[in-house]
């Protein structure tokens, strides 16, 4: 034999029984009692907060032999009937399943027959929005005048999708969902008269878990029940729902406060195994963040979140380890997360990877430096390289523009050079491996224009460019070090160490690091950039002289450096001159990178088929060649079918 369920056992017989809706039972109450009834209501709100109730609970009044004070006696046959549903004056449909023209036409013919018993009539309309628009049409002219001894509730819970010639035909009532406070105090009422203990913080975890809805909450309290019998603990309850224990939830915030990856991923690797669910578990700790969020920007969190005072002394300890600005972004990180997991087959890594970015974000507001602390295996260029103490923001006139070179600096003489020339003399300029003053600064040697603290700042813009061509590889370059710089200031090599060999791998797949490099050129506005990829076991000293056959992914032969020596006798020009008859010259091309790739080109990178003049104003048969070679102008070409008609050089 089948029992009643709690949701139907305990639906409220009056208007006092009834919770969390107490404007709308007073406004009902008041017409009660003044006999000022409307002929149609609508009734809109979430799921589970009573509308359908208070439709039973009207119909019942109406019909009710002695009511009292707006209430219905529960004692007369028409009170009874109504409560066993066997009431032929309450007519209940749902629309959902009846919502065509023919069922809305049967229904005017049954509204014309009045009540052999009792006053009125009541008909409630469940899902009201499910009807079609020719039925709401059919139901208009019933709608708006109806016998007087019939009155129509539609209940939906999406309003929107309602015409609005219906909602203007009805008084409406918004229902609003019920507080968690309201809920554990009636599921702790029911369990009491179930003979059931049932633990507060278990109650508490069902409220929650309820969203708002009383039926939802005595639905899951009977399952519970089901689950652990007549004493039910808030572990019982958390296995029963895959939720995580909120303390392992805090646990997990604070181990990010604190910067320790490692716990962090061990606690998501026993969460797992425990039967957590992890989207659920995803879901706790946005929750999480949005609290601490609250909090830090001054919000009481105790009335939107509907916390305990516990809980909101808590969030307020760990609101004081973060910035306002890195609350956001890990708010951010889950809330994007939760998207992803729905479509992902291994929901463990989304979390791990979720969790690494919020530490990552964490970490940098403490060092001022990369994205990514550089462990103590790098080697001393990359430690040396990182400032001690947050650097200022980046400024355009950081970025090695060719604009930004002096008019007056020799043409021969790269832009960081000629800026160091011209700088004060108590001036110090850094390179990624030394600093200078302007009186030990080699002529004769080429600087490179870009730093690893130019880059390291602006690091967390050029992943976001990143974004634009592939989300992973936005994702892997936060488990990445600057470590290096090396090359020229028009062709520098940003070289670039991973934390782990698989994240390696991961950013070279599908030329992820050509994406990279575009990503570099957008950001700095370099006319070309590479991008040098080293595994956490390689030096970062002299990153390209160094790759050999030790190199990840695939032997290949010893490359030169990409710096160039300062010769011994005096320096030669870039580029000579060329005469207007004469064939322009171009540079070898240059050299593969990339150690996975597999291969042996051993041409210096130092620059890459670019043409440059000695003189002024580049010679018209000179730029003509360029412009008729430029790859990105044949793209855009054969893309948009479009031709060259006239050159105008700046």
């Amino acid at each position: 034999m089948t029992s009643q369920s709690l949701y139907r056992k305990w639906r409220s017989q009056t208007f006092d029984d009834l919770i969390g809706q107490e404007p709308i039972i007073q406004a009902l109450k008041n017409a009660l009692k003044s006999g000022k009834l409307s002929h149609a209501y609508l009734f809109t709100g979430p799921r589970g907060t009573g509308k359908t109730s208070v439709a039973r609970l009207l119909a019942k009044t109406v019909n009710c032999a002695n009511p009292h004070d707006g209430e219905p006696c529960n004692v007369c046959m028409q009170c009874r009937e109504i409560t066993a549903g066997n009431s032929l004056n309450v007519i209940e449909i749902d629309a959902a399943s009846n919502r065509g023209i023919d069922n809305i036409r049967e229904l005017r013919d049954r509204v014309m027959v009045p009540p052999s018993t009792g006053k009125y009539k009541v008909y409630v309309l469940d899902e009201a929005h499910m009807l079609t628009t020719e039925a709401f049409n059919a139901l208009l002219k019933t709608l708006e005048e109806p016998p007087e001894y019939a009155i129509f509730v539609l209940a939906t819970t999406d309003v929107h999708k309602m015409l609005p010639t219906v909602i203007s035909r009805c008084q409406p009532y918004y229902f609003k969902r019920i507080t968690t406070r309201h809920i554990v105090s009636r599921l702790l009422y029911v369990a009491e008269h179930e003979d059931v203990k049932l633990e507060r913080t278990a109650a508490e975890l069902i409220a929650r878990a309820a969203a708002g809805g009383m039926r939802d909450a005595l639905s899951l309290l009977d399952q519970a029940i089901a689950y652990a019998g007549s004493e039910i603990s808030v572990v019982q309850v958390q296995a029963m729902l895959g939720i995580a224990d909120p303390r392992a939830v805090a646990k997990f915030i604070t181990a990010i406060a604190e910067l320790d990856s490692s716990a962090v991923l061990h606690l998501i690797n026993q969460l797992s195994e425990d039967g957590a669910d992890l989207r659920q578990l995803n879901a706790q700790i946005m929750e999480s963040w949005r609290a601490v969020m609250l909090t830090k920007a001054g919000a009481d969190t105790a009335a939107i979140l509907d916390l305990t005072q516990e809980e909101v002394d808590e969030v307020k300890q760990l609101a004081l380890r973060f910035t306002l600005e890195e609350l956001t972004e890990s708010a951010r990180i889950f809330a994007q997360n939760d998207l992803a997991l729905k479509n992902q087959g291994t929901p463990q890594l989304g979390l791990e990877i979720a969790a690494l970015e919020s530490i990552e974000l964490h970490r940098r507001p403490r060092s001022g430096s990369m994205p990514v602390a550089a462990p103590a295996s790098l080697g001393q260029s990359a430690r040396s390289a990182a400032p001690s103490s947050p650097p200022p923001p980046l400024t355009p006139a950081d970025y090695p523009t060719r604009a930004a070179q002096p008019a007056h600096a020799p043409r021969n003489v790269p832009a960081r050079e000629a800026e160091t020339r011209h700088a004060a003399p108590e001036e110090i300029r850094s390179t990624p491996d030394r600093q200078e003053t302007t009186s030990g600064i080699d002529g004769s040697s080429e600087q490179i224009a870009l730093t690893v603290q130019q880059v390291a700042r602006a690091w967390e813009n050029v992943r976001k460019r990143t974004k634009q061509k592939s989300a992973q590889l936005f994702g892997y370059l936060a488990f990445v070090t600057v470590v290096n710089i090396e090359g020229t200031a028009d062709q520098p090599i940003v070289v670039i160490q991973a934390l782990k060999t698989s994240y390696l791998k991961h950013i070279r797949e599908a030329n992820r690091n050509k994406d990279l490099e575009w990503a570099l050129q957008m950001e700095f506005n370099l006319p070309s950039c590479q991008v040098l990829l080293l595994s956490p076991d390689q030096s970062p000293s002299n990153a390209v002289s160094q790759v050999s056959s030790t190199s990840i992914g695939a032997a290949v032969a010893p490359q030169p450096s990409a710096y160039r020596e300062p010769p011994s006798a005096k320096p030669p020009t870039l580029h000579e001159e060329q005469p207007a008859s004469r064939e322009v010259r171009q540079d070898p091309p240059a050299v593969n990178l990339y150690a996975a790739s597999g291969a042996t080109d051993t041409t210096p990178p130092a620059r890459m088929n670019m043409v440059r003049e000695n003189s002024s104003v580049m010679s018209r048969e000179t730029l003509e060649q360029k412009v008729h070679h430029d790859p990105v102008i044949q793209e855009v070409m054969r893309t948009f079918s479009a031709k060259i008609i006239d050159i105008h050089p700046k």
